[in-house]
């Protein structure tokens, strides 16, 4: 038994939290810049592919917590082996220890530190990703801070500390850093992303995310929504299609009958479209994920199914059924999806519709299965 089996849960409790008051540094910054209140979008640089926001992790928690799901999720057989496993009394541990270091309940602390939103984002340099925590307590953002160090020092890390115009650096391993910067702390896996943004608070003299013309565009069609958002995302897709990220997702035809009956319209768009959007809501009802983006009629051929005519259609109001599992509903011709097949799929895929063509053909008495057959079905799926 290793020595670390030995702690207690109070004990471990106590080391942290003296060990997070000798890693308390307010006095170590420097004076915020004039304007520092400001967005992370403000911050992070016009190159940024892709970022999602969560505006409201506290809601978040609490929605997730006291969700009527959770009861029949801890009913579960595997919920009762996870439960009779070691993992959750290490899992108290860590709990009460942050709680420790806070000075508050877990749940009430990541609010707290997290008020003002929490965003990640890609870079299109070398894969740079950056997390920024906005929290509108800076004395709770350092607690935090002192938590992941002491926390990593315990697994084994050795603390490791820079400075970088004024801000402690400190390096969790060999690519991660973290730095608080006033009522900002930044997460980032390299640090030419994290010094540009630290350039960014400080001097506003480059070009930032908020100048991406693709972005405001994205972000006006997202504001414009009436749906709550607990989670809203961007992504450039012209920068991904440059990139020669996931090359066969920008495919004339696909090699699955059921991904384009989903979402072959999508895809079509994605070969046009700059950018998309993405918003994600949880509430008591449920979990809402909501994918927009740009559109044009002539992005269509060969996939006029999808969208209908002469307006774009909507798929019908989903049936509220009881103990639903999963329900998808949908607007689709799927007699003209059928019948054009040829020029969707791709040739293997073409080969094994044809099989089945001959024998629902068969089936059906010498019935032509994609004409006469889908053809006298309204194009509402649910």
């Amino acid at each position: 038994m290793t020595i670390r089996e030995y702690l207690s849960i109070p004990c471990v409790s106590r080391l942290l939290t003296i060990a997070g008051y000798f890693a308390f540094q307010t006095s170590a910054f420097a004076q915020p810049p004039r304007g520092a209140d400001c967005e992370a979008a403000d911050l992070l640089p016009k190159t940024i592919m892709a970022c999602a926001e969560v505006s409201n992790l506290g809601d978040a928690l609490e929605t997730v917590l006291n969700h009527p799901l959770r009861a029949k999720l801890e009913a579960m057989p595997a919920y009762a082996a996870f439960m009779r496993s070691g993992q959750p009394k290490q899992l108290q541990v860590g709990i009460k220890a942050f709680e420790a270091n806070m000075e508050l309940p877990w749940q009430q602390a990541i609010a707290t530190v997290s008020d003002r939103g929490v965003t990640v984002a890609l870079d299109a340099a070398e894969g740079a990703v950056a997390v920024l925590l906005h929290s509108t307590n800076e004395e709770a953002l350092e607690r935090f801070r002192s938590f992941v160090l002491v926390a990593r020092m315990l697994q084994g890390g050795i603390a490791k500390q820079g400075d970088y115009r004024g801000f402690k650096a400190d390096s969790l391993n060999d690519n991660l850093k973290m730095v608080r910067i006033h009522d900002w702390l930044l997460l980032t896996n390299k640090s030419e992303l994290g010094k540009s943004i630290i350039d960014q608070y400080l001097d506003r003299k480059s070009e930032s995310l908020t100048q991406n013309a693709k972005y405001v565009s994205a972000v006006k069609s997202v504001k414009s929504s009436e749906t709550k958002r607990l989670v809203s995302a961007y992504v450039d897709i012209e920068q991904l299609r440059n990139s020669g990220i996931a090359k066969n997702v920008y495919n004339e035809r696909v090699d699955n009958f059921g991904v384009e009956l989903l979402v072959g319209g999508v895809l079509a768009n994605l070969r046009h479209t700059d950018h998309a959007t993405a918003t994600l809501d949880l509430e008591q009802s449920g979990l809402s994920l909501h994918v927009s983006t740009p559109h044009q009629r002539d992005w269509e051929p060969p996939r006029e199914y999808f969208f209908g005519s002469p307006e774009l259609s909507v798929a019908p109001n989903m049936l509220n059924v009881q103990d639903r599992l999963f329900a998808v509903s949908a607007h689709r011709d799927i007699s003209q999806m059928w019948m054009r097949c040829g020029d969707l799929l791709t040739d293997k895929a073409n080969d094994q519709l044809a099989v089945a063509d001959t024998q629902l053909t068969t089936f059906f008495a010498g019935r032509d299965f994609g004409e006469d057959i889908l053809g006298s079905l309204e194009s509402d799926v649910q």
